[in-house]
């Protein structure tokens, strides 16, 4: 029997090197070097990485790429109207322009040479801002790059993140200090924004509006307005990871952060709830950017890294946490996860009673069977060994269980 027949409609899709069955996929980037930001066009397949040295563009969705030099360490790009203009900034005070679709890029003057670390063009090519420092500084053109002036901000730290959501003349602007600040006259003047204490804040997105809008930095640290800026909370992530960049891709609900561990975090309610992603890297993840809508998204970071969803990345549960199932909810465990030699596994079924659960690979074929008590107190242990005692190889499981109505998935990774 097949993994989605066995599912049905409440099938919950899963990826891992080489076998697509849903979430983060692993594109080959060509490169071990780090890779700090993405911008891609609407229709998700024409797109530029940036990081140490380079520029790489794709116009077949990540399938491969083209690899362009440029000086330093390039931290962000961006091509706010089509696809033949764009620019970037890089370590040293470096802008560069296109206005080639990325076959050539000329670097701009900007008078200073220290990083530049976020850029924004609001809605045309020619006013932008680009933020960086330390002390904390913000340039601005109105010619498309070919002329920048210094604005003042009260910042002794880089700023990182930069957005101008609805018009060039209100803005938001934050970074290593933990200090938001805000402009409504185009960055003549800058004001301090009152919110919870936080550090090290890497983005700034505001999806819709400037009223409802959302920073992401230090120690798991997401903070919201829907004023303004009038007044910021601090939400709950259940993470102490650093956070270091975030996409809101349509609205103010359903938003992306990434951080540490190869981990994305997800919410589908504005950030009153987070669900933890697995892609399947360990390393640091830097940028995540959903160019039209919440199903095709990509993700940069360290050594070479580039993940790509087209399914808006098909979260694993965590140890504890609650799956949705249709009007159901049900409670699965599995302690440790990953793990080498055993793991225990706890399920609650809605009846109380014992549940067979059958064990997938990723490639949808049943290794192993179990049966759990279906009580929360009590738990069975799986040795990562198939039906027939033989040690299965590292990877991620699915875990299959029926009571009544109601499915349960579960991921063990045996390592």
């Amino acid at each position: 029997m097949s993994l989605s027949k066995a599912l049905g409609c409440c099938a919950i899709l899963l990826l891992v090197p080489g076998i697509l069955i849903g979430g983060w996929v692993p594109l080959n980037s060509g490169t071990t070097e780090e890779l700090n930001g993405s911008w891609f066009m609407p229709d998700g397949q024409t797109g530029y990485v940036v990081g140490q040295g380079r520029v790489q563009k794709t116009t077949d969705g990540g399938a491969s790429w083209d690899s362009l030099p440029l000086d330093g360490s390039v931290l962000a790009v961006t091509f706010p109207v089509n696809a033949d203009t764009g620019f970037a900034v890089s370590s040293g005070g470096r802008v560069y322009r296109t206005i080639d679709a990325g076959a050539s890029w000329q670097r701009e003057t900007t008078g200073v040479t220290i990083d530049l670390r976020g850029i924004c063009f609001p809605h045309n090519n020619m006013t932008g801002y680009v933020v960086g420092g330390e002390p904390g500084l913000i340039l601005k053109t109105t010619d498309a790059g070919r002329h920048w002036a210094s604005q003042t901000v009260n910042d002794t730290l880089p700023l990182e993140g930069v957005s101008f959501p609805e018009n060039t003349m209100t803005g938001y602007v934050a970074g290593w200090s933990g200090v938001i600040h805000k402009t409504t006259d185009g960055g003549a003047t800058w004001q301090d924004q009152v919110s919870p204490p936080a550090n090290y804040l890497m983005d700034v997105v505001f999806p819709v509006s400037a009223e409802t809008g959302f920073v992401a930095g230090g120690f798991g640290k997401v903070l919201k307005t829907t004023n303004g800026g009038t007044d910021w909370v601090s939400l709950t992530t259940g993470r102490s990871d650093y956070l270091s960049g975030a996409s809101f891709p349509t609205d103010a609900e359903t938003g992306y952060v990434v951080f540490n561990n190869g981990m994305v975090l997800k919410t589908s309610d504005g950030g009153s709830n987070w669900l933890s992603e697995s892609t399947g890297v360990t390393g640091t993840l830097h940028s995540i950017h959903f160019p039209a809508n919440c199903q095709v998204g990509y993700v940069t970071g360290q050594n070479g890294v580039i993940l790509k969803t087209t399914d808006g990345g098909a979260w694993i549960a965590e140890p504890g946490a609650e799956v949705a199932v249709g009007a159901r909810q049900s409670r699965a465990t599995a302690w440790p996860n990953p793990f080498t030699a055993r793991t225990l596994i706890l399920y609650e079924s809605p009846a109380g009673r014992p549940v067979p659960v059958e064990i997938y690979n990723v490639s949808g074929t049943v290794v192993g069977h179990l049966v759990l008590p279906g009580r929360a107190t009590e738990g069975v242990t799986w040795n990562g060994r198939d039906r027939l005692g033989r040690s299965l190889p590292g990877g991620i499981y699915l875990l299959k269980a029926a009571s009544g109505n109601s499915v349960l998935l579960r991921i063990v990774k045996a390592s």
